[in-house]
């Protein structure tokens, strides 16, 4: 598990940890870091990746962050790329994306919209990502 804890906390994974009774490793850290994802792909046995790191903007229903649509794009396409330029540097192809709730919120700055694109023209020059989206 690898999070910047912008908005989530320790005692929230020590609960998910606890809830589904499994243990599982932190590294605190951001997505947006290259070099540091590089040490911690090079570091561990890692063969599929799940990207939970989505913001809204001021202008996205129900997000709440108050970011601007710069800093949206930045965390969300700008950390999405480097994630897969890393992924693909240590040959992980897999990997799931978590785009919102499941009324789609965060989607309404069009950041969101921006990596599905993204993701799709990735899939689409190597037929080896195996990619799953979900709300």
């Amino acid at each position: 598990m690898l999070d910047n804890f912008s908005s989530g906390t320790v005692e929230a994974l020590q609960a998910v940890a606890a809830a589904t009774g499994r243990d599982f490793d932190c590294v605190k850290g951001d997505v947006r870091d290259g070099a540091f994802l590089q040490r911690v792909f090079r570091e561990n046995a890692i063969a599929s990746v799940v990207h939970c790191a989505f913001v809204g903007g001021a202008g996205a229903a129900g997000s709440g962050s108050g970011l601007s649509p710069l800093e949206c794009y930045e965390n969300n396409l700008a950390g999405t790329l480097i994630l897969l330029q890393v992924m693909e540097e240590f040959g992980v192809k897999r990997l799931s994306l978590a785009l919102g709730d499941a009324d789609g919120a965060g989607a309404a700055d069009g950041s969101v919209a921006a990596v599905q694109r993204l993701v799709a023209d990735v899939c689409a020059a190597d037929a080896g990502w195996v990619v799953t989206f979900s709300h």
